[in-house]
């Protein structure tokens, strides 16, 4: 029986080597070749893209330091 110690090195070792891939079952890929090289630029979707970039001044006033009450 392994101990408590034991079973969390297990699962991160597990992790580890699924995040390497170095598993012998690979993830499948997909290839997005058909789609690579078709973005057309549009006015309002890049407008509003950069108003997300804008912080809210209003917003940050009324909350302070911009941290959750």
């Amino acid at each position: 029986m392994k101990s408590a110690v034991g079973k969390q090195a297990t699962v991160v070792i597990d992790a580890l080597k699924h995040g390497a891939e170095a598993t012998a079952a690979q993830r499948k890929r997909r290839d997005l070749g058909d789609v690579a090289g078709q973005w057309k630029a549009d006015k309002d979707v890049e407008s509003a893209l950069a108003a997300q970039d804008k912080p809210d001044e209003e917003l940050w006033r009324t909350t302070g330091s911009g941290a959750s009450s």
